[in-house]
């Protein structure tokens, strides 16, 4: 998820009478900052708050007493460390504002003025479309520009024109489908292309594996989209198999699980783990193996031609009350709606993984503390990519 800005934090950004706005390059910082002119701005303001003022050529940077002069293609990646030290919480503020000081912001200091040590990329955003502007996943090393029509060779013509790096450009298309573009949150997902400047290969991502998408375009960027591509067709591979007509669960010893007989229901990739009926809810968690726990005792169904577990006579469900775990009904007999529907997928080692109805969204295992592992159906693009499904097993009492 990439963390935008609180819409009620701005940054100070002083500009000098005649001073041309337009002369400068458009970041992704702007959205997080106000403009103000120079002589109206020192009136009301805070003078222990970080703030910059804009000169011909360069511009100077406020923090914590100390002034940088900087650079225009740096503007991005300093304002938003400016900002992270604006909108940071207060006990850490002297740590940020040491940190930047002592690194002057991670930038080369050349006679006198700070220097971009790597050159910017360009990213776009449609015109009219509110960008989250402040990014804190590696990439705010950006400029910016707005477009209407999303013609590809025109962004191209663009980029080149532009100190960026010419071999590619990202454009931003928007928060992830389900999320509210004006949903006060401090992590949003968004999506994102890159595409090739030489061939307009396109790929498109989301945030949460946009740090590593846009570090290896600045390797190669045809290898990183071809790269990205055939991790996709794999992921798509990946997804869970239709069940067969004639599918059955097996226990651990291989022999195919009985109906009305009970089952322990353990973890078979987790040795130090045993599951563990919830204490706040219908649901499970796993916790340390030597922790005082009660077996979970299953047993197995079959309704209308689908196949269950059941725990007290509850099924098995994607319990979505404080997100999508494990768990089980709260009435007896109660069958799951379809969007809260489990499935089960034998594996050759007599495990079975466990997925969302036609999905593929698996169930995982998270380590929260030594005594308590989460169980969840995690759809977090990451975990998706390379987590690992939970295995269970079922062993006949």
């Amino acid at each position: 998820m990439s963390c935008i800005r609180r819409s009620n934090v701005r940054l100070r950004i002083s500009v000098p009478k005649d001073f041309d706005i337009n002369s400068i390059q458009k970041c992704p910082i702007d959205s997080g900052c106000y403009f103000i002119p120079l002589e109206e701005s020192a009136s009301n303001e805070d003078p222990n708050m970080p703030f910059v003022v804009l000169q011909e050529k360069y511009f100077i940077a406020h923090l914590a007493g100390h002034e940088f002069k900087c650079e225009y293609s740096c503007r991005n990646r300093v304002l938003s460390k400016l900002y992270d030290y604006l909108a940071g919480w207060r006990p850490i503020r002297d740590q940020i504002a040491s940190s930047n000081i002592d690194t002057k912001f991670g930038l080369d200091l050349i006679d006198g003025t700070l220097h971009n040590n790597e050159i910017p990329r360009i990213i776009f955003a449609r015109e009219g479309l509110q960008f989250s502007g402040k990014v804190d996943n590696g990439t705010n090393n950006c400029i910016m520009e707005n477009y209407t029509n999303l013609d590809l060779q025109n962004l191209a013509e663009i980029t080149k024109s532009k100190h960026c790096n010419h071999d590619f450009f990202i454009v931003y298309l928007g928060p992830s489908e389900g999320e509210d573009l004006n949903r006060r949150t401090m992590c949003r997902s968004d999506r994102y292309m890159c595409c090739s400047t030489k061939t307009l290969e396109t790929y498109e991502y989301e945030t949460a594996i946009q740090s590593r998408v846009e570090k290896m375009l600045y390797e190669d960027v045809e290898a990183c989209i071809k790269k990205w591509k055939d991790e996709d067709l794999a992921l798509e591979l990946k997804k869970p198999a239709k069940k067969t007509p004639n599918f059955r669960l097996v226990d651990i010893q291989g022999n195919p699980v009985e109906e009305d007989t009970d089952y322990i229901l353990q973890l078979y990739d987790q040795p130090e783990d045993v599951i563990k009926d919830g204490d706040y809810g219908s649901m499970f968690y796993a916790t340390y193996r030597l922790n005082r726990s009660e077996k979970i005792i299953v047993r197995y169904c079959i309704v209308d031609g689908i196949h269950y577990l059941t725990y007290h006579g509850k099924f098995l469900h994607a319990d979505d009350t404080h997100g999508d775990e494990l768990g089980y009904m709260e009435e007896e007999e109660k069958v799951p709606e379809k969007k809260n529907r489990v499935e089960f997928h034998v594996t050759e080692n007599n495990t079975f993984k466990t997925a969302k109805w036609d999905t593929n969204i698996w169930l995982t295992f998270e380590k929260i503390t030594l005594n308590h592992s989460s169980l969840k159906f995690d759809s977090k693009e990451e975990v998706m990519r390379w987590g690992k499904p939970l295995e269970l097993t079922l062993t006949r009492v």
